[in-house]
């Protein structure tokens, strides 16, 4: 089978990672698997750019930006994307040649809804995987709350804006001229971003199957604590929390402020004996806490997150909204039990004091609780052994791939 894979990046960022991952077990499976970027940083032959000469790579530093430029004086503060700024890719000659297109994150102006349904008249079976909410909002990635994805947006909270026919309904409308009629096929990585597409005006006459992210088990994988803390120069005489997050300062969907307000409410730990270790994020937001803190910045290499997440006695995800993050279940795979609110994806993972601890939305109480319960559970042990069970049993990349490929061959069945 032919498949090609469609991504704005091929590794930066959580969603790009979990593409680049799929792509190589197809590739295992003995299928002709191939990805297509904007932006290609790997040295991998079986990954191809659209950006052909230099010009064009320049320019694709930029193309988020040239989005944004209708948005470009509001003051928007999570992450969204107008979609009028794409690239047609149906003259691709490894997209013309593919059996299967697969789409994942291709916002940041690579592709536009106008793109997509390009895309479709090459009478191919398209599969997207929601990285995020964007392929079924007007504009945002996550809502924040907001149902008015539901019934064609307008008036957006996001946007500030009071006018049912804003930006956001005119981008919505825009996807549902464009995609009414084409036979695409959802793939949702939780149960929670599943139900948000069924309630869409989008997708909601289209077929999603939920499908969760693979992780590579063979890299994330229990190491000894003392070994992976001498590897990476930690204390190995306190307990260490972990957090992860590509920007955990100025993303307020990652809860940056609320893990700050729950570490400072730890009271039921010994505050010597404790530290913070972050990764992801270059600006220490937590400096003012009363234990110690090791901002380590961006980790690109699996391996070193594997030796990081082994070295942790607890993993803290205090996202607001959340899909299904790698971060998580890279955690779980090396044995880490893992705090969060009970929001999104986390429960698809998180198993309430079985493998780690659901907290009550946006309760820093209970959060702190949380990383308490686990540092001090008498079960510490039994809580990692679940946290790796739970990624084995229903995570595995080896297995994931293969509900994927069995996916794909049901078009042809069909």
């Amino acid at each position: 089978m032919k498949i090609v894979n469609i991504s704005t990046n091929d590794f930066n960022g959580g969603a790009a990672r979990a593409t680049y991952r799929l792509h190589r077990e197809f590739i295992n499976l003995g299928h002709d698997s191939k990805l297509l970027v904007l932006q290609k940083n790997l040295d991998d032959n079986t990954v191809f750019t659209v950006n052909s000469n230099r010009f064009a790579r320049f320019v694709s530093k930029y193309t988020g930006a040239i989005d944004n430029i209708p948005t470009r004086f509001l003051n928007i503060t999570n992450t969204w994307s107008t979609g009028w700024y794409g690239q047609d890719i149906s003259n691709i000659d490894i997209v013309k040649e593919a059996d299967i297109i697969v789409l994942y994150w291709v916002s940041a102006g690579f592709l536009s809804p106008k793109s997509i349904f390009q895309l479709s008249k090459l009478n191919k079976p398209i599969f997207w995987r929601l990285s995020d909410m964007w392929p079924f909002t007007g504009g945002c990635h996550y809502s924040n709350g907001c149902d008015k994805y539901m019934n064609n947006c307008g008036s957006c909270p996001e946007l500030k804006s009071n006018k049912d026919s804003d930006l956001s309904r005119k981008l919505i409308n825009k996807k549902n001229k464009l995609w009414k009629n084409l036979d695409i096929n959802i793939i949702a990585p939780s149960t929670w971003i599943a139900d948000c597409a069924y309630k869409s005006t989008i997708f909601r006459n289209k077929k999603i199957k939920v499908l969760g992210t693979g992780v590579d088990t063979k890299i994330f994988k229990k190491i000894e604590k003392n070994i992976a803390r001498d590897i990476l120069n930690l204390p190995k005489d306190k307990k260490i929390i972990l957090l992860g997050a590509v920007d955990i300062s100025n993303d307020t969907r990652k809860g940056g402020q609320l893990a700050y307000e729950a570490l400072n409410k730890l009271f039921d730990v010994n505050l010597n004996e404790t530290c913070l270790v972050v990764f992801g994020s270059s600006i220490n937001v937590f400096k003012n806490l009363n234990i110690d803190v090791n901002m380590l910045g961006k980790i690109n290499d699996e391996y070193t997150l594997a030796l990081l997440y082994s070295a942790a006695d607890v993993f803290i995800a205090p996202s607001k909204e959340e899909n299904l993050a790698n971060t998580v279940l890279e955690s779980a795979s090396c044995g880490t039990p893992i705090v969060s609110f009970n929001i999104g994806g986390m429960p698809d993972i998180i198993k309430h004091k079985k493998n780690g601890y659901l907290s009550k939305p946006f309760d820093t109480n209970d959060l702190a609780y949380g990383i308490e319960w686990v540092l001090n559970s008498k079960n510490y042990d039994e809580l990692c052994n679940n946290a790796r069970k739970s990624i084995l049993d229903k995570f595995d990349s080896s297995n994931i791939s293969k509900k994927y490929i069995e996916l794909y061959k049901g078009t042809f069945d069909e």
